[in-house]
């Protein structure tokens, strides 16, 4: 069809006659071409005229209507249209929430709604605004002086207001009391995520690279709400994405998805195998292997699972031998910052206090960015102190609780409080904080993933008050999957 329209662009227009005879014979093959109509460019009103005449009337009209749409950026098509037949302008108006819902344009492609209302057709234009969405009405409401177009916008807004109202119980339109984590106030959190994932910018939908970078975001943000299941769903998603659509992609989009991509596993994945799996290095590898094939397993990652692992299969074997253990798959894996650590321990008696603290503020770095990898180290110096080659001190000891506390209130896992954890430290540390930890562990110890539901079921009224924040994070956690 382009080719028709070049073609006509050359005809000559010397000779009116032999042109107009010319011009019906390309008027024919148009009606014939079959063509993507987007690739289609309505430079001037002639061109527009020759269209028109050539497909809007008869059984081409649809063809004639979807070109119009996809130049309605144009200035000169939407004068054509408003100053032409009456019949053709309704015409195009009624096909638009057809195209709309089909093509799912942007906001700015569709500003040309602002240029081309008119009240006398008002009808119409409620039919079309029934099929945007909540993005689109707010672009156009902030764009448009016309009292009649922003009354029917402003209706509009507020249907959709009442919809996700109704769709979110509530949750984004009422007050809830603050939840404080590690990664902030837990409500305010789930709100905005919701919110996000509810409503994803429209513009995004034509550009595979920003939908999977924008659900890549999202899927961080389930992370940090604690909802690892649903992180990791959202992730094997974004991967099916990306592998079925890499040829729509740039060989530098692609490269950024997949560093991404392998990224945000190395968090989420390795943390949930660590909290889900007793052997957590062997699973994890398992997890990449069934869902991630083309992404290779985070070697760093791998290499603190093996230690954790290592750790939690040892746990009641000659502390020697354990340490020959560690040390062997630090080397494996090149854990250079560990194998220092580790072999100090089979060379000293004791563990001086600048390694400690070293692995200390290590922990500080990774608690939130790599909380595998800090849960490790938490791990190997309670490993020190269980066997004496740490001297505990009050100071790194509170430390060292206060990050399993933050981490249980984050997400209630055994792995994060359990009674080996809560005895070795819970004599060692200020007496402040060790009454809130037997207060925590009262609770926590008492309930199983089905006995804290058939309390709240019982008792509700108890999980409402703010003053059981315990019990509330128990629930929540055993809805979020920790058995």
């Amino acid at each position: 069809m382009r080719n028709i329209l070049q073609r006509w662009k050359e005809l000559p227009r010397d000779d009116l006659f032999t042109f107009w005879q010319e011009e019906v014979q390309l008027r024919k093959e148009l009606r014939q071409a079959r063509c993507e109509y987007r690739e289609l460019a309505i430079e001037s009103k002639e061109q527009y005229d020759f269209l028109r005449l050539g497909l809007a009337y008869g059984g081409h009209r649809t063809a004639f209507l979807q070109i119009l749409f996809y130049n309605m950026d144009s200035q000169t098509v939407q004068n054509q249209l408003l100053q032409g037949p009456l019949p053709l302008y309704q015409a195009f108006l009624r096909f638009l929430p057809r195209i709309i819902t089909a093509e799912k344009p942007s906001s700015q492609r569709l500003q040309f709604l602002i240029s081309l209302y008119r009240e006398d057709f008002a009808q119409e234009y409620q039919e079309i605004l029934a099929n945007l969405e909540e993005e689109h009405c707010k672009y156009l409401l902030d764009r448009t002086a016309n009292q009649s177009l922003r009354t029917m916008l402003k209706d509009k807004n507020a249907q959709h207001h009442q919809q996700r109202t109704q769709s979110h119980y509530g949750l984004l339109y009422r007050p809830t009391p603050s939840c404080p984590t590690l990664f902030g106030d837990k409500t305010a959190l789930l709100k905005q995520t919701v919110q996000r994932l509810a409503t994803p910018p429209i513009d995004h939908r034509e550009n595979l690279f920003l939908a999977l970078g924008y659900d890549l975001e999202s899927a961080e943000q389930l992370f940090m709400l604690g909802m690892l299941e649903e992180c990791l769903a959202l992730q094997h998603f974004v991967y099916q994405q990306w592998t079925t659509g890499r040829s729509e992609l740039s060989v530098e989009d692609d490269a950024l998805l997949f560093k991404a991509i392998s990224r945000n596993l190395a968090k989420s994945l390795s943390l949930y195998a660590l909290i889900s799996n007793a052997m957590p290095y062997r699973y994890s590898a398992s997890l990449y292997h069934r869902y991630y094939p083309e992404i290779p397993a985070d070697k760093n990652a791998q290499a603190y699972l093996h230690l954790y692992q290592s750790l939690q299969t040892s746990h009641d074997s000659n502390p020697e031998y354990t340490m020959i253990e560690l040390a062997h798959i630090c080397r494996q894996h090149g854990l250079n910052e560990v194998i220092q650590w580790v072999s100090s321990l089979i060379d000293h008696a004791v563990a001086d206090e600048p390694t400690v603290a070293s692995l200390l503020a290590e922990i500080d770095r990774d608690l939130t960015a790599m909380p595998h990898r800090a849960l490790t180290n938490m791990r190997l110096l309670l490993f020190g102190a269980r066997h004496r080659k740490i001297v505990p001190t009050r100071s790194w000891a509170g430390k060292l609780l206060q990050n399993h506390l933050s981490l249980f209130q984050w997400f209630p896992a055994a792995s994060f409080l359990n009674q080996s954890i809560y005895e070795q430290l819970s004599a060692s540390v200020e007496d402040e904080q060790q009454k809130e930890a037997d207060r925590l562990w009262l609770i926590a110890s008492q309930y199983t993933r089905g006995s804290i539901r058939e309390l709240y079921q019982q008792q509700t009224e108890r999980f409402k008050n703010e003053n059981n924040p315990i019990l509330q994070q128990l629930l929540l956690g055993s809805f979020l999957g920790v058995k």
